[in-house]
């Protein structure tokens, strides 16, 4: 997302069900935003291919699912949706807290713009 916004990608970190971007801070906050969101539907694309993986197992090899696939696609989409509900709180150093300022400061712009026009 953040090359698409077309800002500088510094680093991209992955890790088993984490990802990190380090990037150029950018000159708008929208465009911070919108980095943000990437991550989440990176986060959210992960598990629609593990609940995808899990459906076609199971339909097509009911017994090589519950022997060998249950449990780690159990935690894997498990600790995914976690991770996704807790990166979008809007805490310091989370994905939440800079979705929640960029929406505040958008707002603040929007609604000082209308005061000025008017």
């Amino acid at each position: 997302m953040a090359r698409w916004r077309r800002i500088e990608v510094i680093a991209i970190k992955l890790s088993f069900q984490h990802g990190q971007c380090e990037y150029q801070h950018p000159e708008y906050e929208v465009d911070d935003v919108f980095i943000v969101w990437g991550g989440v539907l990176a986060q959210l694309a992960l598990l629609l291919l593990a609940l995808s993986i899990k459906t076609v197992v199971l339909a097509l090899w009911p017994p090589l699912y519950y022997t060998v696939l249950q449990p780690p696609l159990t935690v894997f989409i498990t600790v995914n949706i976690v991770i996704a509900v807790l990166n979008l709180l809007p805490i310091a150093s989370l994905d939440g807290a800079r979705v929640a300022c960029g929406s505040f400061a958008s707002a603040l712009v929007l609604s000082r713009n209308q005061d000025l026009a008017t």
